[in-house]
C-alpha cells in the first residue's frame, strides 16, 4: 500500500497526505503496481467524460475526458512529450539534446507534438465505431501508458544525469516487467476481447521501435523520454483498436 501511495504521489497531482520514508520502500519492485496507477488515473477519465457525455454532445465529451488526464496527472507525460520532441528532432548531437530536453521552454517541435498529439487523440475517439466503447477507452488506454513505461523499464539504460526522476528506476527486474505485463493484458483482455490483445501486442513492437530509435539517438532513457513513450503508447494502442475494428 505504501509503494501504490508512493506511485499515485509521483505520477498524478492527487492529495494525498501521507509522507512515505524512500528508505522504506522498494521502488523498483513496487513499479508492477503502476499499471494500477494507470487505472486510477483511467477511472477518473471514464467519470469525468460519462458525466460530461449525459449533457453535452459526444466531441465535447471526449475533449473533457482527455482534458481529465491533463489534470490529474499535471500535464507531467505531455510535457514529456514535448520535451522528446524538442529534443531528439534537434538535428544536434547527443550532449545538446539532452541539455534541449532539460530545457522549461517549449520549443516548435514540442508545440508541434503536442498539436498533433491531441488531434490525433480527439479524432480517433471520434472514429471508434462503437459509441459505447469509448467510455472503456478512457478507463483502459492510461492502464497500456503505464505498461508501456513499464516495457521501457527493461535492462534500462540511462542517457545523462542519473539525477533525473527516471533513474529510480533502473535495475527493475525482468520478472516485475512481466508480471505487469499480465496486469495490463488482463484489462485489455477483459475489455476489448481478443482485438485487444492484438493492439496490445503492436503496441509492444511500437515500444521496441521506440527503444532502439531513443538508444540510438541519445543513447539510452531518460525520464522525459520514459514519459513520451507511455503518452504515444496510449496513441498507438487507440490506432490500432480502431484499424482492427474497422477491418473486422
Amino acid at each position: 500500500m505504501k509503494t501504490l501511495i508512493l506511485l499515485i504521489q509521483f505520477f498524478t497531482r492527487i492529495p494525498v497526505p501521507v509522507e512515505i520514508n524512500m528508505a522504506e520502500i522498494n521502488l523498483k519492485k513496487g513499479s508492477v503496481l503502476l499499471p494500477f496507477v494507470g487505472l486510477i488515473i483511467g477511472a477518473w477519465n471514464w467519470l469525468v467524460f460519462s458525466l460530461v457525455d449525459f449533457v453535452m454532445p459526444l466531441p465535447v465529451a471526449i475533449i473533457a475526458g482527455l482534458f481529465a488526464e491533463i489534470i490529474i496527472t499535471g500535464g507531467f507525460h505531455v510535457d514529456a512529450l514535448a520535451d522528446t520532441a524538442d529534443g531528439l528532432f534537434s538535428s544536434r548531437k547527443k550532449e545538446r539534446m539532452l541539455e534541449i530536453m532539460k530545457d522549461s521552454r517549449v520549443g516548435a517541435n514540442g508545440v508541434i507534438a503536442i498539436c498533433f498529439y491531441f488531434l490525433f487523440y480527439a479524432a480517433l475517439f471520434i472514429s471508434v465505431p462503437d459509441a459505447t466503447q469509448i467510455g472503456w477507452l478512457f478507463l483502459v488506454l492510461p492502464i497500456v501508458a503505464k505498461g508501456v513505461t513499464m516495457l521501457l523499464f527493461a535492462k534500462m539504460s540511462y542517457a545523462g544525469s542519473k539525477e533525473g526522476l527516471g533513474a529510480i528506476f533502473l535495475g527493475v527486474s525482468f520478472w516485475t516487467v512481466a508480471f505487469s505485463q499480465v496486469i495490463v493484458l488482463v484489462f485489455v483482455g477483459l475489455f476489448f476481447s481478443y482485438v485487444g490483445m492484438i493492439a496490445y501486442a503492436l503496441v509492444v513492437l511500437f515500444a521496441m521501435i521506440y527503444r532502439a530509435f531513443v538508444y540510438k539517438r541519445i543513447g539510452g532513457m531518460n525520464g522525459d523520454t520514459l514519459g513520451a513513450g507511455g503518452q504515444m503508447g496510449q496513441l498507438v494502442c487507440l490506432f490500432c483498436l480502431v484499424l482492427i475494428w474497422g477491418l473486422i
